[in-house]
């Protein structure tokens, strides 16, 4: 260390600097160049996705949540250019004058810059201008420093460093460009459209590479189109549309696109432009981008007239033949458009079925785009098994009325029909992957004898000679938008296969027949035998219906399929019911539909004045952080009757109180009534508040309440122990903790595992509760040995199950047969 710091600090001979130079130059610093460029060519592997908006400054210069992983490539970069610095550096006067260090402490900035470490990347951009007295260098450190501070959101600091480039750079510097295009996208996210476009024109006018300047051309194009400046727009598209570069040629494709959608063609002259655009590009990424136009300008004619369907297959086929040439990119584009396309005119099954191919290719697709696919494939799924389950409760609700020979009769009718088309989609799918394999066969075969040219240097400048990055690609693949209706695909594949014999063998009708009797069986033992039964299943319909609208106007926005949906339980239900269904509608037509939303609401206080939501709607509101706080006291403290009579105070004034405070209400009521009363107060509380963090809390306390109710209840161990209860209910309460206190020094002296518990059991009692005894002679012992401090009170012996049970419900008469 004390030779390297001597080097560092005394002055060299020329001839020692020369060295020092070309070995920082080509022993150290070349392997963390190469370093860095691989890092950003891995970085920069989707930059030619021009179908999303682009943004002024290219992406893979943004820092990304991922970043903070560990990259090899990134560690490369730092490792050799602290070693060049630490090997290589001549200082003198706290200046560097190893001029090749410069790019070491530049590489030493961004590689810590890309690794989202913006506080050591700025130390290492501050050295480079601190230690250098070229002009050159002192402008890269601050535009270092200008990418640090546009990544933490510090916009005034970055235009401030941006300025200092401006100032410093010399005038044919190479990283001008980069400066301005990073000022404009600073403008741009501080709501300066205009600036952003003057610096991006700037950009233009510097040395700017040929992989950024169409990039730069064709974003100013769409950012002026956006401002409503198509003639200025129009003069950069017909710059790409001119462009002779065949690597660029994506530009070139798009620009004349969008200058033929200017022309206002009709759909015959728009597709025969498309189709001479196709017989001059042959490769298969460019003829992608074609195809998808197409698939575009059909899907439009169909928005204008959605009883054309023959604009809606023209437009699966066109975005079909883009998928089976396309990258990745650019089949995810066209299967969000699609999705996009069918939610906007409400097919929930068509978007649910490009979700689920879109899905299944989930490592090409960004994280947050991915969140937001995955979550809409949650919610419509979820829409389907409600809407199916209440379709399926009307048809047994349905069978209820018929009798046992119609019911035998229509079932089995309808079993055999749904085996039936089980068969023929089974057969349509097999027919599909028949004719897949084939067409798989011959694309491998006319891979490259299909295209004009097959000239291998041609081939391979152009990227025509794909199969490198992505493998022979198919005609058809997981990425088919092909309708697997199975009369399209029977017909289709029939045409095909009609020379060939058939030799499959369909099931033996014995099969068959078990089949539909075992199906049937199971039908019949899902009808319902009882009014209880039956009411049971109405409550699930009447769940599953509310849910269903729910999602479709607080996901989708879909109001007019909610109300749809709600509007038929307004005739024939219970009052209940009926006054639920007019609350919801009422609150979800408030920002929809004023008018209506009050017509719901006057509908409801007129024909149910005393309903809870009535009441809840003329309530005022004392939503108080004071009383919140009262009441929350008053549970803890465990004055549960207390709790009551203020909660019935407050809805005897008609005052509305928060939704923290009715869960604590619910809460209360299973303290004094019992879990009956519980799941009243928390069905009421769901039904206040739909589609609430509190109605989501109170159905899944539901679910857990009653499955831990019911586990303890039933468990073995719960049956096997027993349990002594003590009614302290005279006592006051600090007589009460008194005597909890004396029964568990009474049980420790004789090291029994029981505990003493003390529980509100209702309105009227409070109990002393020892559990855990595990015969009943254990607990005969223990009241002779403190017969005198168990005399106060009266005794009740049973087991832990029986006194669960008893707990839930509330039920004291169950205690008079089990007092000792």
């Amino acid at each position: 260390m004390l030779t390297l710091g001597s080097c560092a600090i005394i002055p060299s001979s020329r001839t020692r600097l020369q060295s020092k130079r070309l070995n920082a130059k080509f022993n150290t610093l070349y392997n963390g160049e190469q370093a860095l460029l691989k890092f950003l060519d891995q970085r920069n592997s989707s930059q030619n996705n021009l179908l999303e908006p682009l943004s002024p400054l290219p992406k893979w210069y943004f820092t990304r949540p991922t970043d903070t992983a560990t990259n090899n490539s990134l560690e490369r970069v730092e490792e050799k250019a602290v070693k060049a610095i630490q090997r290589f550096s001549i200082e003198v006067g706290q200046k560097e004058k190893n001029d090749r260090l410069d790019r070491a402490y530049e590489l030493l900035g961004y590689s810590r810059y890309f690794n989202a470490r913006p506080f050591p990347a700025l130390e290492a951009f501050r050295k480079l201008r601190s230690y250098s007295n070229r002009s050159q260098a002192i402008a890269a450190g601050y535009l270092g420093e200008a990418f640090v501070f546009f990544s933490t959101k510090n916009y005034p600091a970055a235009e401030e460093a941006l300025d200092k480039v401006e100032i410093l750079a010399p005038i044919k510097w190479d990283q001008r460009y980069l400066a301005l295009l990073l000022r404009s996208q600073i403008r741009l996210e501080s709501q300066d459209p205009s600036a952003a476009l003057k610096n991006l024109e700037y950009a233009l006018e510097q040395k700017i590479p040929d992989s950024l300047l169409r990039r730069t051309q064709w974003v100013l194009a769409q950012l002026l189109q956006k401002q409503n400046q198509q003639v200025s727009s129009n003069q950069f598209l017909k710059q790409l549309a001119k462009d002779r570069s065949y690597r660029y040629a994506p530009y070139r494709i798009l620009a004349q696109i969008a200058l033929t959608d200017q022309e206002n063609l009709n759909t015959e002259d728009y597709h025969k432009a498309l189709d001479r655009m196709l017989k001059r590009w042959n490769n298969y990424e460019d003829r992608a981008l074609i195809y998808r136009s197409k698939g575009l300008k059909e899907l439009s004619l169909f928005r204008n007239d959605t009883t054309a369907n023959d604009f809606l297959q023209n437009a699966i086929s066109h975005f079909e033949n883009s998928n089976d040439l396309g990258s990745p990119a650019l089949q995810i584009a066209n299967f969000d458009t699609l999705i996009s396309f069918e939610l906007q005119r409400r097919n929930y099954r068509g978007a649910l079925s490009y979700l689920d191919s879109l899905l299944e290719h989930q490592s090409l697709i960004e994280p947050l785009k991915l969140e937001a696919r995955k979550g809409a494939h949650k919610h419509i799924s979820e829409l389907f098994v409600l809407l199916d389950r209440a379709t399926e409760i009307d048809t047994l609700l349905a069978y209820t009325e018929l009798t046992e020979e119609e019911r035998v009769s229509r079932i089995t009718s309808k079993v055999r029909n749904e085996i039936e088309v089980k068969q023929k989609q089974e057969r349509a799918e097999q027919l599909l992957a028949e004719m897949d394999q084939e067409e798989n066969e011959d694309s491998e075969i006319e891979s490259v004898s299909n295209f004009y040219f097959n000239n291998e240097q041609l081939l391979k400048s152009g990227k025509l000679a794909f199969e490198k990055q992505w493998g022979a690609r198919s005609n058809v693949d997981y990425w088919s938008l092909r309708s697997v209706s199975p009369e399209r695909a029977i017909a289709d594949a029939e045409i095909k296969k009609s020379e060939k014999p058939d030799e499959r063998v369909s099931a033996p009708t014995s099969v068959i027949e078990s089949e539909i009797n075992s199906a049937v069986a199971q039908k019949l033992g899902e009808i319902p035998v009882n009014q209880e039964a039956v009411d049971d299943l109405i409550k699930e319909k009447i769940e599953a219906l509310f849910t269903s609208a729910s999602i479709y106007y607080y996901t989708f926005e879909d109001y007019s399929s909610a109300v749809k949906l709600l509007e038929p339980l307004l005739e024939g239900s219970s009052d209940l019911i009926q006054a639920n269904t007019l609350y919801t509608l009422y609150l979800i037509s408030i920002d929809t539909d004023e008018v209506t939303a009050q017509a719901y609401k006057n509908r409801l206080l007129k024909e149910h004045p005393n309903s809870l939501f009535s009441r809840h709607l003329n309530s005022k509101g004392i939503e108080t952080i004071a009383l919140e706080q009262r009441l929350a006291k008053l549970y803890i403290d465990r004055k549960h009757q207390e709790l009551r009579t203020t909660f019935d105070s407050i809805n005897k004034a008609q005052l509305r109180i928060s939704p923290s405070a009715a869960l604590l209400f619910a809460k209360n009521e299973f303290k004094i009534a019992g879990l009956e009363a519980f799941e009243k107060a928390l069905e009421q509380l769901r039904l206040l508040y739909p589609n609430s963090y509190l109605s989501r809390e109170a159905i899944q306390t539901l679910k857990v309440i009653n499955l831990q109710s019911k586990k303890a209840a039933n468990s073995n161990s719960a049956k096997n122990r027993v349990s002594l209860v003590l009614d302290v209910s005279k006592m006051t309460s600090k007589e009460q903790v008194k005597f909890q206190s004396r029964l568990s020094e009474a049980l420790k002296a004789q090291n029994y595992l029981a505990k003493a518990y003390l529980e509100q059991f209702d309105a009227d009692h409070t109990l002393a509760v020892l559990h855990r005894f595990f015969e009943t002679a254990y607990i005969q012992e223990f009241i002779d040995n403190n017969a005198e401090l168990l005399s106060l009170v009266p005794l009740y012996v049973l087991t832990e199950s029986e006194y669960i049970a008893a707990y839930q419900t509330k039920n004291w008469a169950f205690f008079y047969e089990k007092q000792v």
